[in-house]
């Protein structure tokens, strides 16, 4: 894996700057997707390792078995010897390191598409909150009826003052 990228801290929504994170996301994903990219040959390439040093290491043991401790050369005896020979097993846990930086990577570019659709959420609720109307806390709602009813009912006694006074003027 590239020393620059670290999932821990690049998987973060800073919601203090989202413009910043916005202008990373992209370069981000690409370095990312790039590093997954090579992973996944290097552990290809460590596959392709363990079926060479496995070939080799069986022809030594069936051109000299007697150096591995074998007095026959059935089958599963050459296959025994070959899985205990250090240069398969150094070869076999390199393809397992292999495969943890690339799986490692792959959730990498998972938690990066989140963070997008973080960002995309963040940016609506920014939006929303900028050009919404203002609205009255949910505790509010009640009082505000409530006041609306009273707020209708003075006007209503008023304006019927003022038609019973224009009544008596004339």
């Amino acid at each position: 894996m590239k020393e620059h990228l670290n999932p821990d801290v690049d998987t973060v929504v800073d919601h203090n700057h989202l413009e910043w994170e916005w202008f990373r996301q992209s370069g981000l994903y690409f370095d990312y997707a790039e590093a997954e990219a090579e992973a996944e040959a290097e552990k290809g390439l460590a596959k392709l390792n363990i079926d060479v040093v496995k070939a080799e290491v069986e022809e030594s043991i069936r051109n000299d078995p007697e150096s591995y401790g074998l007095e026959t050369t059935t089958e599963p005896a050459i296959k025994a010897a070959v899985a205990r020979d250090k240069r398969v097993i150094k070869a076999n846990e390199d393809y397992i390191r292999a495969t943890k930086v690339d799986k490692i990577l792959v959730g990498a570019l998972r938690a990066l598409e989140h963070k997008k659709r973080t960002l995309e959420k963040a940016d609506e609720r920014k939006l929303n909150a900028i050009y919404a109307e203002p609205k009255a806390p949910k505790y509010m709602k009640g009082v505000e009826r409530s006041i609306d009813k009273e707020a209708g009912k003075k006007l209503r006694q008023s304006l019927s003052k003022r038609r019973r006074l224009k009544k008596k003027k004339r």
